[in-house]
């Protein structure tokens, strides 16, 4: 007769609704990337836009992600998962839908701006709904498979965008897009059901700061969104600094191999994290993130180039997701939503700030230079943990139920 404290199977990872948001969150990321990758040459290319216009097409997006931030994880528990799960994916949809008839770029920007809102909003509710659900012994693990798709779309999307638009035009860019916010919206409706417990949540009259931030998420995302700068350059810069040193055609295939180490090393680094701790994994991935842009701003040759794509994947691709274990076992699954959108909220001023700081430094130090610059960024991080460091080992994780 088995006794209360015989051992029991490892809880379910792969529930229905957990896999669905898993597949809306990669439909989500593919338009992201996808769409980020492309637009800012089809701004240059087709609607007349200066550098400086191009380059706020992008910043535009993450300028709109950070305000929803700012908002979703609260519209979380007051709409409900339902509500904020299936009309943000619904969002970005239609926001696919708009590209094909924008002929100016002011109206590129505001349409950036705004999906970035539905970005913002969507990422922080299905990754809060879906994580919230996972058992807190597998919160590692959950956190990099639900991340993969991200991952994968980082590799996938720029590729798929750039062979899409070399061979038919933007145009059959946006039609991929709209297919992936088919995708998401379906997903999300077939677990729709399934986040009404959790609707409603009644909160206090008056609202305060924690309302909106949770402070307790701040330093670990503070040190991810210092490396988050450098990687928001890299996305912006790597095609015109690959054909500047002639490494063009290797650069098509930077960013897959970056996803291809991820597919391996985030579900790998999450059960690691479970088992033997959080700075057992985030440090030294920030070495290697360092290694991995300093091997891009160094490269001479596409072998080197490739080495430094799979170096950040290994380093910065397996960071972000751990660093949201680390918020969400800060916060517990009450305030899980409204700690991925603090976590996040910095992490995508740090994506977005990069290009437009590093890339300002393009033209009086080269695009080595920059990069270079980004680097040190990634040193600063990786300093700052260490400062973290004493801090994380003491943390109870029974804390995180």
């Amino acid at each position: 007769m088995p006794t209360p404290s015989a051992p029991s199977a490892r809880p379910p990872l792969w529930t229905r609704l957990f896999t669905s948001l898993t597949v809306a969150n990669f439909g989500v990321a593919m338009i992201f990337y996808m769409l980020t990758s492309t637009l800012s040459g089809w701004a240059l290319d087709e609607l007349g836009a200066s550098q400086t216009q191009a380059g706020l097409v992008g910043t535009a997006w993450f300028v709109g992600a950070m305000v929803a931030r700012l908002v979703a994880g609260r519209m979380a528990t007051t709409l409900g998962e339902r509500i904020v799960v299936v009309g943000s994916t619904l969002a970005m949809l239609l926001g696919t839908l708009v590209y094909p008839w924008v002929g100016s770029v002011a109206l590129l920007l505001v349409l950036r701006f705004l999906h970035g809102v539905g970005f913002g909003i969507a990422a922080t509710a299905l990754t809060g709904t879906a994580l919230s659900r996972v058992p807190i012994e597998r919160r590692g693990e959950g956190s990099g498979w639900f991340s993969l798709g991200l991952a994968l779309a980082t590799g996938i999307g720029p590729f798929v965008g750039a062979q899409l638009q070399k061979g038919s035009g933007q145009q059959s860019v946006f039609l991929a897009a709209i297919a992936c916010g088919l995708v998401s919206v379906v997903s999300s409706l077939l677990v729709a059901r399934g986040m009404s417990p959790r609707e409603r949540r009644r909160e206090r009259e008056r609202l305060t700061l924690s309302d909106f931030v949770e402070p307790r998420v701040l330093p670990v995302a503070l040190t991810v969104a210092v490396c988050a700068m450098p990687f928001g350059a890299i996305i912006t810069l790597l095609s015109p600094f690959a054909r500047s040193v002639g490494l063009g055609e290797a650069s098509g295939w930077y960013f897959l191999v970056y996803a291809l180490v991820i597919a391996i090393s985030r579900p790998v680094a999450g059960m690691v994290q479970d088992r033997v701790g959080d700075t057992a994994v985030l440090v030294p991935m920030m070495v290697a993130m360092v290694a991995g842009v300093v091997l891009t701003a160094v490269a001479t040759s596409g072998a080197v180039l490739l080495a430094g794509g799979a170096l950040l994947g290994l380093g910065y691709g397996t960071l972000v997701p751990s660093g949201q274990t680390v918020a969400l076992n800060l916060v517990g699954s009450a305030r899980a939503s409204l700690g991925v959108s603090s976590y996040f909220l910095l992490v995508d001023a740090g994506t977005g700030i990069g290009p437009f700081v590093l890339g300002a430094l393009v033209e009086p130090m080269g695009y080595r230079g920059a990069l270079l610059v980004g680097a040190g960024c990634a040193v600063a991080g990786t300093l700052m943990m260490g400062v973290l460091h004493h801090r994380m080992r003491r943390r109870p994780r029974e804390r995180a139920v």
